[in-house]
């Protein structure tokens, strides 16, 4: 620490190097919140196009840029899963609702990217480019880091970490929600689907964790029945598509 500086917050150590440069690599140096509720002149960012298109302020990674392609964000990624691959690091991070919070704003760039349209008149020879990358894009930002975690959590030990995980996906799932209008169980459009939920995939994912191995039942750790029915839409509407 240099003498005459305040002392740097934890959290800022641990995730601003990485969230920073990730935040401005993805979307481009911008001083805008992640959530914009009108489209920008200059905003390089892409709403996500899953549902009420005309009512939605949520948005994602544009998959067709360089960055996305080349996989440049890889070395900040590999890092952080190093860096979590330390239990006393894991759970720091597990235990402050800044980072987490923090963590799934940067997750919620990849909730619904690179909408994919059903196309009916003709034949399609090639899938674009933009399909690989998002598929990667989520597996190597948000997947190995997800395991990373979720390999810390094996006993009731760690049970208060987490549910702390799970309420504050939980509040990243809803605000997502919000975001694309989506109040009722209901989707008219079924010409296109994005198959990117990495929101739903932690909550799902730390949900089986609580009850497979730390104890919880389903009851402790579910929300609300109606919260949970627009939770499951989208996911269920992917399966449809795979049929």
């Amino acid at each position: 620490m240099l003498l005459g500086h305040p002392p740097v917050p934890l959290r800022d150590m641990l995730l601003g190097p990485f969230s920073v440069p990730l935040r401005h690599m993805l979307l481009g140096p911008s001083s805008q919140p992640f959530f914009y509720p009108y489209p920008h002149p200059h905003d390089q960012r892409y709403r996500c196009l899953t549902t009420n298109a005309d009512k939605n302020f949520h948005y994602v990674v544009d998959c067709g840029r360089q960055v996305m392609k080349e996989h440049c964000y890889w070395p900040l990624v590999s890092d952080l899963n190093n860096v979590l691959s330390h239990r006393p690091v894991a759970v720091k991070f597990m235990s402050d609702d800044n980072l987490l919070e923090m963590w799934f704003t940067f997750l919620a760039m990849f909730q619904g990217m690179n909408v994919n349209q059903r196309e009916m008149t003709q034949h399609v020879e090639f899938e674009p480019n933009t399909y690989y990358a998002a598929f990667s894009a989520e597996l190597e930002a948000s997947a190995y880091p997800m395991w990373a975690l979720v390999s810390h959590l094996t006993d009731s030990s760690s049970i208060d970490l987490t549910k702390r995980v799970l309420t504050s996906c939980l509040i990243a799932l809803q605000d997502w929600l919000d975001a694309i209008n989506f109040t009722h169980p209901h989707m008219n459009d079924s010409m296109q689907v994005s198959f990117h939920l990495p929101l739903h995939r932690y909550f799902s994912v730390f949900m089986c964790q609580a009850i497979k191995q730390q104890g919880l039942s389903l009851q402790e750790i579910l929300p609300p029945r109606d919260v949970l029915t627009l939770i499951m839409m989208h996911p269920l509407r992917v399966q449809m598509v795979a049929v």
